[in-house]
């Protein structure tokens, strides 16, 4: 071994002083050792001189940002050495500090920062976001890492030992973390004057605990307060060999590990600890076998067993392990800490003699404050010290203890380790040390598990002891031998499970649940749908052991959780262990979610491979069905409302007061005569439900309006459609376009500093802020929200983008790329309140009107919208039983090159050809469309050119004989959004057999030759009748830059009729929220009052086309009308629906219950039934002597003689089996499976048939047998 090892060094750290604050004694250690080095990593070294002077820069910038003495301040930040730079600096400032470990899951953080109310947050570089999405209202501020040039001169705010040093989080038992308050003489006394554990000013300590873990506060403290070097291992989730590594390279000598990282290094490199002169080890119960080991080898080394809660500031007993220790029995834990005292008390707070078992109790200057904002809680643990004369407080650990005659204290257990088995009481601390102390075992631990039925038993877990090779089996039963020689028959595992090492908390500490977990089988279930949960739950313990996350939904995945790449490491070897099977990493990088990896584990597991993707189909006869459609349009916030204005010729082009404008135009431009105050606006875009698509408020705000009005309008449209893109079983695309982003313009590049930091860090620092403000992300995006895996991809052909999207979205459609796509664009600009200047010829109007066709017409108005349709193969839609709103028969796309006078001017020849090579595709020629969306910017040269064009295409039709009309006289030109609004006007026109007036229109424009045209301009809503062939129209949208595309569509094919359904129908509702759950019913209700949606469309849309949600409510209702009464008043959902739905049991009654026809209903209803009654009615025939149907499901109730009949015992039981069998069955068929069954009688029988005790035949025939 290379390094030296520190003997002795002058101590430059005062006397321990109760009175004295942190930062008063680390500026005095500062002075006392200038160049010193304070402060290591891999990619810097700072000395005292150094640090002081950076935690006076950033000190000083808290108190210009208003921090008042004893204000909490939230540091975001992981273990690095600006994290250290940071809680130095707070406590300088007078305030105290709170980690907030951005690995945590986002939750956790939330209720974190609104439990302790921190008053401002720092950050590190990387943890920007995080901290602004966390901070609210409260300021943020970033930790820099450059040196200030001169010395801080200021006063600072006076502290002392009493005042607040830090806020911990500590979960304990109790569910939500509590947050301890640690007062600044607790962290003194912990680091100064500690014989066992006193650092000298040449040693070099190690942190590597995690920040927002106490045992941080030892090597931190430890090593600033008593003039040593901090050496920082800035590594997120460090591995062992990681470890082992940095105490070689950076010549550590002192260190502190969690009890479990300190097993494995001493198991599996014992060497790397060898050159360490201090090691404190804590959190757990030490190996002596493993101390041993390392106590053997290494001499020199002071190995300290330590034992301390959060509310006692990291230690309150200590013990040095020595030779002397190894004699077999349990290490002890030592005796109170320097300045602390230690108490062992009964249940009434008596002192109890040695050797007796009591509650540890704990008291001096170490104590906790409290914990914030908690007093009933403080109250609980934090008493009054009850002996006579005595004014402190004392702190009720929970451990179990007994002091040994020479004064140490040996740990027990927890007194809530206590369990009662078989009416005996067991210690499982007991049970666990006799298990460790078993020569074939490494390591182990033991808990309390429940079988399938209900039993619960004492359970091992044990990693095996190096040369020790043995089967589970082999394993099992010698541990068993071994432990029976100390504790009785009832104290041993009934199960003892061998694994490769023990899983591990955050907090290093063997993860219990994550064990238990690894062998409760759940009950008898629905073998697919519950072994499925188990082994969510599984992965979701083992993931909870290593981010301490809590609960996990099944839609989010490791890294909404606050996982970490390298963590997930850790979360694969625990899984491996766990499941008993090796798999590739890759598996938890593609299969992100926590459901989906359930199930996909599963399926290896079950076929041992991964399954083959499903071939793509063909593309059929190449017509594609719209069959969902949502947008939002100036004036209208729906589809349904957009067509409600273009029938009744209505028009959006809004005219705003100076007042109102938002624009950069001067007053003297807005007075001018060409200036025109006009805009087609959108209602609502700064609304937005963050939460809903999982992003954090200042992603949200840092996203332009545009990428989140279309993720909510492909949620729409997908809803609209009837699908559930998690249960869609093909691959979904996306295709979609945008506008230029004036929002990153406008909104986040305020001033010229801002512009310039973007053009600086567009691809680093400023990424996520560009990345939510370009256009490439905008079908990503939606893809990776809504969890979509067909193509998405970014469109921008100007006006026309949204209409190349649709065509794109056919193509891939046809090709098998895709099975179904979501389509469209947005174009939403800002300031939204604004004007314009006309120029005579110009592009725009100067009327501030847009009149297409019309003589009047001067140009284009833009304004602001967003569209999408979700489209499928037809054949696909057909056989599914979607909605179809239309059918895209046609597609024609090209560019007119150089055909025109300029770039930006539109091209005869180009749109002429587009609009054959649609009608081509389509199979049909002119003669066969009866309707033409236009382009219709009504712009001076871009109307005549474009009827120029039609003509060309159409030729020599009846005069008039084809309706025109453009959207863009209703709700002006929307830019990206164009093409969409084209189509999505255009199928409710074929749909509903209505064509609409072009809105604005009076007199024709005179360049255009309509007598001589086979087109007219529709001055009033007309219907449009059904012919011999269906009616079809033309879409067209024209890009500037030439790119032109034209789709033919037609009317949707006629939807069978439902057969009116009797029946029951359930109406289940789910939502985010419990306002959200509220709205939906009330939407449904309305719904089902008008007629638009019949009570069987609506109850299998919302079982089979709904994303499930975790706010609930439902309903079964025969009536619309009453469901929609029902509907309005059904109580507000006050919990969330549990992940998982709850065990169903099947009870099956005896005699008495029988009645004529009780079978009838469902008879004539279900097949299912139908066929397991006519299976067994068939069986009994010969032994009954007829045909017990007769009774069963076509008797009647009334019938005296066939109710006297069924009393027969002889007929009875038959009857009942059958029915109760048949009905079980139709309910596995449908999904619910029993976790139980339990029969009375007869129905005994029926639960053992269905549990497959005895088979079906059989059952009938002994029932037969025995009640003849």
């Amino acid at each position: 071994m290379s390094r030296s090892i520190s003997t002795a060094a002058d101590p430059v750290a005062p006397d321990f002083d109760p009175a004295l604050a942190l930062a008063d004694i680390f500026h005095s250690v500062a002075r006392a050792r200038p160049d010193a080095p304070a402060l290591v990593s891999d990619r810097l070294s700072l000395s005292y001189t150094t640090l002081a002077r950076r935690t006076d820069a950033l000190a000083a910038r808290l108190l210009d940002a208003g921090l008042r003495p004893g204000e909490v301040v939230g540091i975001v930040a992981a273990r690095s050495t600006e994290a250290v730079v940071a809680l130095l600096a707070i406590l300088r400032a007078g305030g105290a500090y709170m980690p907030l470990d951005p690995t945590y899951a986002l939750e956790q953080l939330d209720y974190m920062v609104a439990d302790a109310g921190p008053a401002l947050l720092l950050h590190a570089e990387d943890t920007a976001e995080l901290a602004r999405s966390l901070a609210g209202d409260r300021p943020v501020l970033a930790i820099t890492d450059a040196e200030p040039e001169t010395e801080t001169e200021r006063g600072w705010p006076k502290r002392d030992g009493g005042s607040l040093a830090y806020v911990m989080f500590t979960s304990g038992s109790s569910g939500r973390p509590k947050g301890v308050e640690i007062p600044q003489r607790g962290v003194t006394r912990m680091a100064l004057q500690q014989p066992e554990c006193q650092l000298l000013p040449d040693d070099r300590m190690l942190h590597s605990s995690t920040f927002a873990c106490d045992g941080s506060g030892l090597e931190i403290w430890g090593a600033l307060l008593n003039g040593a070097a901090l050496v920082v291992l800035e590594a997120p989730k460090p591995s062992i060999d990681l470890l082992a590594d940095s105490l070689t390279r950076q010549d550590i000598t002192a260190a502190v590990f969690y009890t479990g990282i300190f097993h494995l290094m001493a198991d599996r490199c014992p060497e790397a600890l060898q050159g360490l002169r201090l090691l404190v080890v804590g959190g757990d119960v030490m190996q002596p076998r493993l101390a041993g080991k390392l106590v053997q080898a290494a001499p020199q080394l002071r190995l300290v067993n330590a034992y301390g809660p959060t509310e006692n500031t990291v230690i309150a007993t200590l013990h040095r392990v020595t030779e002397a220790d190894l004699d077999g029995s349990p290490l002890p834990i030592g005796r109170a800490a320097a300045h602390d005292e230690v108490l062992v008390l009964d249940e009434a707070l008596q002192e109890l003699p040695d050797g007796e078992a009591g509650q540890l109790v704990l008291g001096g200057p170490g104590i906790a404050l409290g914990y914030r904002g908690k007093p009933e809680q403080t109250a609980e643990r934090f008493i009054a010290d009850p002996r006579p004369g005595r004014t402190g407080r004392l702190y009720l650990t929970g451990d179990l203890v007994r002091r040994r005659e020479d004064g140490a204290i040996c740990f027990l257990g927890r007194v809530d380790r206590q369990v009662k088995l078989g009416g005996r009481r067991i210690e499982l601390d007991e049970v666990e040390h006799v298990l460790r102390q078993q020569p074939q075992v490494a390591d182990g631990a033991v808990d309390v598990v429940t079988a399938a039925n209900g039993d619960r038993r004492i359970a091992g877990f044990v990693t095996l002891a190096e040369g020790v090779a043995l089967s589970e089996d082999e394993a099992g039963r010698a541990i068993r031998e071994g432990m029976a020689r100390t504790l009785p028959l009832a104290m041993l595992p009934g199960l003892i499970r061998v694994l490769p090492e023990l899983p591990l908390t955050a907090a290093n500490k063997v993860d219990r649940k994550a064990l238990v977990a690894s062998v409760e089988a759940p009950a008898p279930r629905a073998e697919a749908q519950r072994a499925g949960a188990a082994l969510r739950e599984r992965i979701a313990s083992i993931w909870d052991g290593v981010l301490g996350c809590g609960p996990i939904p099944p839609d989010r995945t490791f890294f909404d959780m606050g996982g970490s790449s390298l963590q997930l490491i850790e979360v694969h070897a625990l899984l491996e262990a766990a499941l008993g099977r090796s798999f590739d990493i890759t598996i938890l990088f593609e299969t992100p979610r926590l459901g989906d990896l359930a199930d996909r584990l599963g399926a290896l597991a079950a076929a041992g491979a991964s399954p083959a993707p499903e071939a793509r189909r063909g593309a059929g006869s190449g017509a594609i069905a719209i069959v969902g459609m949502a947008g939002r349009f100036p004036g209208a916030g729906s589809v349904a409302e957009l067509w409600s204005q273009v029938k009744a010729g209505a028009s959006q082009f809004r005219r705003f007061a100076d007042a109102e404008l938002e624009d950069a135009f001067t007053p003297q431009q807005r007075a001018e005569r060409n200036f025109v105050p006009v805009r087609p606006g959108l209602d609502g875009v700064e609304l937005f439900d963050a939460r809903y698509f999982d992003m954090y408020p200042r992603e949200a705000a840092a996203t332009d309006p545009q990428a989140r009005v279309f993720l909510e309008l492909c949620v729409e449209a997908l809803e609209d459609s009837g699908t559930d893109p998690a249960r869609h079983p093909g691959a979904v695309g996306v295709f979609a376009g945008s506008s230029f982003s004036t929002y990153l313009l406008n909104n986040i590049l305020q001033d010229r500093a801002a512009a310039e930091s973007i053009a600086s860090g567009y691809q680093v620092e400023r990424f996520a802020e560009v990345l939510g403000n370009i256009a490439d992300t905008l079908a990503t995006r939606v893809a990776f929200k809504l969890d979509l895996h067909g193509p998405a991809m970014t469109v921008s052909t100007a006006c026309s983008t949204s209409l190349v999207a649709i065509a794109q979205a056919v193509q891939a459609l046809r090709a098998g790329q895709a099975d179904m796509a979501l389509a469209g664009g947005v174009s939403i600009t800002f300031p939204q309140k604004r004007g314009y200047t006309a120029t005579e010829g110009g592009m725009v109007s100067a009327q501030g009107a847009c009149c297409p066709f019309d003589a009047e017409a001067d140009g284009t108005v833009f304004g602001h919208g967003a569209g999408v349709v979700v489209l499928k193969r037809l054949e696909d839609a057909l056989a599914e039983g979607n909605t179809i709103h239309a059918v895209i028969r046609g597609v024609g796309i090209n560019n007119d090159g150089r055909d025109k006078i300029s770039y930006t001017a539109p091209s005869v020849v180009g749109q002429a050809a587009v609009i054959g090579m649609a009608q081509r595709d389509a199979g049909i020629g002119p003669e066969a469309i009866g309707y033409v969306e236009c382009h219709g910017t009504a712009t001076p040269l871009g109307d005549p050119v474009e009827l120029r064009g039609l003509a060309s295409a159409f030729g020599a039709l009846p005069q008039g004989s084809v309706a025109l009309g453009s959207v863009k006289a209703n709700v002006g030109h929307l830019d990206a959004a164009a093409g969409v609004t084209s189509v999505i006007k255009t199928a409710l026109v074929l749909r509903d057999g209505l064509i609409p007036p072009v809105a604005g229109f009076v007199s024709a424009n005179p360049r255009i030759p309509f007598d001589t045209l086979p087109f007219h301009v529709p001055r009033a809503l007309t219907e449009w009748p059904e012919g011999r062939a269906p009616r079809r129209a033309g879409v067209s949208s024209f890009g500037v830059g030439g790119t032109n595309v034209h789709l033919v569509l037609e009317q949707p094919p006629q939807a069978a009729e439902a057969s009116a359904i009797e029946a029951p129908q359930i109406l289940p509702l789910s939502a985010r929220s419990p306002e959200a759950l509220e709205a939906l019913q009330h939407r449904l209700a309305d719904a089902l009052e008008t007629g638009a949606a019949s009570l069987a469309d609506a109850a299998f849309t919302l079982q089979e086309g709904r994303s499930q949600h975790p706010f609930r409510a439902g309903l079964a209702a025969t009536d619309p009308q009453d469901a929609a009464a029902r509907l309005r008043r059904l109580p507000r959902a006050a919990a969330q629906a549990p992940a998982d739905a709850p065990p169903v049991v099947f009870m099956f009654p005896g005699q008495g219950s029988q009645y004529p026809g009780m079978g009838s209903g469902l008879y004539a209803a279900e097949p299912e039934y139908r066929r397991w009654i006519d299976a067994g009615a068939a069986i009994l025939e010969p032994l009954l002597g007829l045909d017990i149907n007769r009774l069963l499901c076509f008797g009647d109730p009334s019938d005296a003689d066939m109710a006297r009949a069924l009393r027969d015992t002889r007929l009875t039981q038959p009857a009942l089996f059958l029915t109760q069998f048949a009905t079980a069955q139709l309910w596995l068929q449908r999904g619910i499976r029993p976790a139980a069954m339990i029969g009375h009688s007869v129905g005994e029988f029926a639960a053992a048939a269905l549990s497959g005790a005895m088979d079906f035949e059989t059952a009938l025939r002994i029932i037969a047998g025995a009640a003849s």
